[in-house]
């Protein structure tokens, strides 16, 4: 097994921009057969990736909008590709909480090419450091199955330490959406 094996596609995915979403509202199984494209072609594929009915009980939730006369448009698409992102790592309600906070100060095109710039700016970034890693650790161990194994091992870890600091994360965007909450079951006076 070669090194190239372990990191996807061998170079860094582009992620899809605004423009690069078709421009026409789509069906439920022509959104399900786009958005498997575009994780196919960023390595992501999985066949759970997206489902008729996930994309209902997104809509039931609240975290995608509703669809119009059953046709999905840009919006859907851009909400459609950040929730199947990020649903690996955060909850849907932390997800939604995300959204709603970077749309108080960006429209949705700018959100989604700011989150596709970001991710391709972290797999450049994260393959080089991955690729370098695992020839340091190659070069120190003759034995692959060691050197994967300690690979995956500190892959692992740097993907609980970053799951852990986004669900801070989102912890502090929900603190700061519901402080009246808080503050009025605080205020009840005790029964005496």
């Amino acid at each position: 097994m070669e090194k190239n094996n372990i990191f996807p596609g061998g170079e860094p995915p582009r992620f899809p921009r605004w423009d690069d979403l078709p421009d026409i509202e789509l069906y439920m199984d022509q959104v399900i057969a786009l958005m498997s494209k575009y994780f196919e072609m960023l390595g992501l594929q999985d066949d759970k990736a997206l489902t008729p009915s996930m994309i209902n009980n997104y809509v039931k939730m609240g975290v995608l909008p509703s669809p119009v006369k059953k046709k999905y448009s840009k919006n859907h698409l851009a909400h459609l590709f950040i929730i199947c992102m990020l649903k690996q790592v955060l909850p849907l309600q932390g997800i939604s909480a995300l959204i709603k906070a970077q749309l108080r100060g960006k429209s949705e095109q700018q959100l989604f090419d700011c989150l596709s710039l970001a991710y391709e700016d972290i797999f450049t970034r994260e393959m080089k450091e991955y690729s370098e890693l695992f020839d340091c650790l190659a070069a120190e161990e003759s034995d692959l199955e060691s050197v994967f194994s300690m690979f995956a091992f500190r892959a692992a870890a740097v993907s609980n330490y970053a799951r852990i600091v986004s669900e801070r994360a989102v912890s502090s965007i929900d603190e700061k959406d519901q402080p009246e909450e808080k503050t009025e079951k605080k205020e009840k006076p005790e029964k005496k």
